[in-house]
């Protein structure tokens, strides 16, 4: 999902920064249970699960929320404007362009290697 809300340049960014928070998020996380294990222990050894269970509440909110908010809609196409991304009809276009180009220039390559053949 992130991937459609960048342009194409600055994925490896992206990818990098994600990737660094999920290495790095588990240390601090792991802390903070045990802490809160060390703390609760005595009075309410469950109190763990429940924080677990909130934060599963909270991540489930947000998907459900922005699932409604697209309204059936892909992210790619809300984004697609703001993430420099081309539309599906401005990549049909840049298609046959490409095509065209390449068909000039397949003619181009053979006209330049029959001229510049030499008979013995």
């Amino acid at each position: 999902m992130c991937s459609t809300c960048v342009p194409p340049e600055e994925l490896g960014k992206i990818y990098a920064v994600l990737s660094a928070f999920e290495n790095l998020l588990p240390i601090g996380v792991s802390q903070a249970y045990a802490s809160l294990w060390a703390v609760t222990d005595s009075v309410y050894p469950g109190a763990v699960f429940f924080v677990s269970a909130g934060l599963s509440l909270i991540s489930l909110s947000l998907a459900i929320y922005i699932q409604i908010s697209l309204r059936g809609r892909k992210i790619s196409e809300l984004t697609a404007a703001g993430a420099g991304r081309k539309t599906e009809q401005e990549l049909q276009e840049e298609r046959a362009n490409e095509q065209a180009k390449g068909k000039e220039s397949a003619a181009e390559l053979f006209d330049n290697m029959v001229s510049s053949t030499t008979y013995l």
